[in-house]
């Protein structure tokens, strides 16, 4: 029967490059993680002539990590400060409370990981009865903003154009007084640029299914880079999520 060698210099440049590979992959992409481990045990068990194709395989899975993952930032915001990812463009109110991004007064917070990023997706919530203010995320020269109300839920979402944008465009607000959207305390948002328009998908229940898309044209192009808006602590955003979307 015809066996691996594991020894280093051995096929496929041994165990521990093989095993330093499979955890870096490991962590930079967990939802690969059970298909790379299958693919793995499947290769040790294969005869000899089989690995080869194989291998292949398994390169071109990791490349597709790899190339995925490099065009994605993230933060949780599970700590005191915000730190030097973050710089603020307008305010310097932005901050984390409770593990959640927030701010007390106006602000506009860059998220420098995601410069060349024109997709975001983050969890924001309503925290108290509130009106008149808003909390949102913004992608390139669009903002999202969403407003809460005394109701204690969001009744308004409005596409914006950034404050330095330079660009005239009102916007658009849809509304739970327009019977665009129902009112809702937390969602799981996403906007997205593409050339000049603005998407978004708003998720009340994270199953990954949108209750609401809506798009607006802001008739010129918007460009990249993501950042979070607000101007009450009445609203908290977390989980921040960007990519290159296509």
């Amino acid at each position: 029967m015809e066996t691996l060698s594991l020894n280093r210099g051995g096929w496929f440049g041994g165990w521990q490059e093989w095993n330093t590979g499979f955890a870096v992959a490991n962590g930079m992409c967990a939802m690969h993680h059970g298909r790379l481990r299958s693919a793995f045990r499947e290769f040790v068990e294969k005869p000899l002539g089989a690995k080869m194709k194989l291998a292949r395989s398994l390169s071109i899975l990791l490349s597709a990590m790899v190339s995925t993952t490099a065009f994605a930032a993230a933060d949780n915001f599970n700590r005191a400060t915000l730190g030097a990812n973050w710089v603020p463009l307008i305010g310097d109110s932005g901050h984390i409370a409770n593990n959640k991004y927030t701010s007390d007064g106006a602000a506009y917070t860059k998220f420098t990981p995601a410069a060349n990023d024109n997709q975001a997706t983050v969890t924001i919530a309503v925290t108290r009865k509130d009106v008149g203010h808003y909390g949102g995320v913004y992608v390139g020269k669009a903002s999202l903003k969403l407003r809460p109300a005394m109701s204690g839920k969001f009744e308004a979402v409005c596409f914006e154009p950034t404050v330095l944008s330079g660009l005239n465009t009102p916007g658009k607000c849809f509304t739970v007084s327009n019977q665009d959207i129902t009112g809702f305390a937390k969602a799981r948002v996403t906007l997205k640029t593409s050339g000049s328009t603005a998407y978004t998908d708003i998720d009340t229940n994270n199953d990954g299914v949108p209750e609401w898309s809506f798009s607006y044209d802001f008739g010129a192009v918007l460009g990249a880079g993501v950042g979070l808006l607000g101007n009450t602590n009445a609203v908290t955003q977390d989980n921040l999520k960007t990519s290159l979307a296509n």
